[in-house]
């Protein structure tokens, strides 16, 4: 309770008469003017008195309302994304874009734009997006003088360090290389094909979502169109 306010004192002052303090019945008897207002005065201090009161109460004695606490921030993602290889220069679109397929050549695919061999190897690497799988079609090129030793050694790591995979013969180009991985729920369907044209090492892989199978017939012929191509240009 705030200090410093003598309501008690007003009280007392108002309702005493000739040193006799008098309960505030006893003031309505009273006939003198003065006597009136006094009563007057009394019952408005009567009555003021609890209503000030309890205000004073509340604005002394409640605490301040104090606001509902921040949410907490949102969590920042640690998820990393993915590197994107860098676009192909224009002297490697100018070497080795004439050697890939166009999207005439693979109908129901949409060709991107050409990116930089994998590796840091000399070459070029086109991607083509279709409905439900995605093919994407490297060109490499090989020193003349150990074409097929280079070739073999790749191939032969590739597929070491490949693993869950099947591979097989295939009839593309030179000694050409079908590396099947069979998806799951958190890996996509993915075939490989690795072949070699001359001094030009092609590399195709196929991918598809788990549950969607990669049908042999275009990979087959895929790559043989990719190699056709390869060997037309000379």
């Amino acid at each position: 309770m705030c200090q410093g306010w003598p309501w008690r004192s007003v009280i007392s002052t108002a309702g005493r008469r000739k040193g006799v303090a008098l309960p505030v019945i006893e003031w309505q008897e009273e006939t003198t003017m003065s006597s009136r207002r006094t009563v007057r005065w009394a019952r408005a201090g009567y009555w003021l008195t609890p209503v000030i009161g309890l205000t004073l109460v509340a604005g002394c004695g409640s605490p301040a309302q104090q606001p509902p606490p921040a949410p907490p921030a949102a969590p920042i993602s640690v998820v990393p994304t993915s590197p994107v290889a860098p676009a192909a220069a224009p002297a490697q679109l100018q070497e080795f874009g004439p050697l890939v397929i166009s999207d005439s050549e693979l109908p129901g695919y949409t060709r991107g734009a050409p990116l930089v061999a994998p590796d840091g190897k000399p070459g070029i690497t086109v991607p083509f997006k279709g409905r439900d799988s995605t093919i994407d079609v490297v060109i490499i090129p090989l020193p003349a003088a150990t074409a097929q030793a280079v070739y073999e050694q790749d191939v032969d790591k590739f597929v070491a360090s490949t693993p869950d995979e099947f591979d097989s013969p295939l009839d593309v180009g030179d000694q050409g290389k079908r590396i099947d991985v069979a998806g799951t729920p958190d890996r996509p369907n993915t075939t490989t094909v690795m072949f070699r044209v001359r001094t030009y090492y092609g590399i195709i892989r196929f991918q598809s979502p788990f549950g969607v199978s990669i049908r042999d017939d275009l990979v087959h012929a895929v790559s043989q169109k990719q190699a056709d191509k390869i060997d037309a240009a000379g």
